[in-house]
């Protein structure tokens, strides 16, 4: 049991000013936030569930093959990792990358590289624009989706990020 005198003691004596987090200002991850989109086909969705790996479509499936060669019936999906800077009118996209799993639906088995995923999610953090593996109408679809959930943000973003979906 807590002693409430000894307590009392330690915080009259002890005064606490730790911050809550240890960043340097030119941090580049500082003040970036990471979106997630599901493309399957020939379109875009917004899906955050992907970022933690508990998206809809990843439920229930078991990633225990190690290559899509194990899972020759597997449906391919891509997922893009989405960088933006800022909050609002002043937003911007920092960065695009895309990484792939698939998925045997009826064996409710997966194959992802999980850490190629997170150093796509890195190199969006980063600032990089890695979308030319993309089929042309995936690449459109994740375009028009980007440009519609964020006008600011697509307007306020660098030039070759924007060209990388023209």
């Amino acid at each position: 049991m807590a002693n409430p005198r000894f307590n009392r003691e330690i915080k009259e004596r002890v005064e606490v000013s730790l911050p809550l987090a240890f960043r340097r200002v030119e941090d580049p991850l500082l003040g970036a936030s990471l979106f997630s989109a599901l493309l399957d086909g020939e379109g875009a969705v917004m899906d955050e569930g992907l970022l933690h790996g508990r998206s809809d479509i990843e439920k229930g499936i078991r990633w225990k093959a190690k290559s899509r060669d194990e899972l020759p019936d597997a449906h391919h999906y891509r997922v893009a990792w989405i960088a933006v800077r800022g909050a609002g009118a002043d937003s911007a996209y920092l960065g695009v990358t895309v990484s792939e799993f698939f998925i045997d639906r009826p064996k409710r088995l997966g194959a992802k590289d999980l850490p190629a995923q997170v150093n796509a999610m890195s190199r969006a953090l980063s600032g990089h624009v890695e979308v030319d593996g993309l089929p042309d109408a995936q690449r459109r679809a994740l375009g028009a989706l980007l440009r519609e959930r964020g006008a600011h943000s697509w307007a306020n973003s660098r030039e070759p990020l924007r060209a990388a979906f023209a």
